[in-house]
């Protein structure tokens, strides 16, 4: 895991290393707590800061994309494919799903988008997701949200003031 980060340009000085702060956030996930829950426990485990965690969360130097690319490929490579017949047929599956924000106001690109199984118009994004399947196992290997190109369906424009290198 440390390779494929290094790979995708998680590098940093000192401090927690990406992979440390990587199981970190992912093992939030199984705590059923959010992240400030975690933080306010008092007890003996050491624990990064909060601003520590949003630094590595939005830091633009990283290459989340990449970095999604080389884990599924090696999950796909190391632990699934051996296990799959030769002759079952593998597939690239593009899926476009409604990401729903119904109660959310001031999100960047935030849109009004055309959710095709009710066939209505929502508040949200279009998340386009590129995948790996064998027909009983999908694996994502890609995935990007997407606004409507009208001007007139967005509710909120890009902010120019945040930094997006």
């Amino acid at each position: 895991m440390g390779v494929l980060l290094k790979q995708s340009n998680f590098i940093k000085e000192c401090g927690y290393t990406c992979l440390d702060l990587l199981k970190f956030v992912f093992l939030l996930v199984f705590s059923k707590k959010n992240l400030y829950q975690t933080l306010q426990k008092e007890d003996s485990v050491e624990r990064p800061d909060k601003n520590t965690v949003y630094r590595f969360l939005n830091s633009s130097r990283y290459n989340w994309r990449k970095f999604l690319l080389l884990l599924s490929s090696s999950i796909i490579r190391t632990n699934i494919d051996p296990l799959t017949q030769e002759d079952r047929v593998k597939v690239l599956i593009v899926d476009d799903s409604l990401y729903s924000r119904a109660r959310s106001k001031v999100v960047e690109f935030l849109a009004n988008v055309h959710d095709h199984t009710t066939g209505k118009y929502v508040r949200g994004f279009r998340m386009l997701t590129i995948g790996w399947s064998d027909g009983s196992t999908f694996v994502p290997l890609c995935f990007s949200l997407l606004s409507s190109s009208k001007k007139e369906n967005r509710y909120v424009e890009m902010n120019n003031s945040i930094d997006k290198n």
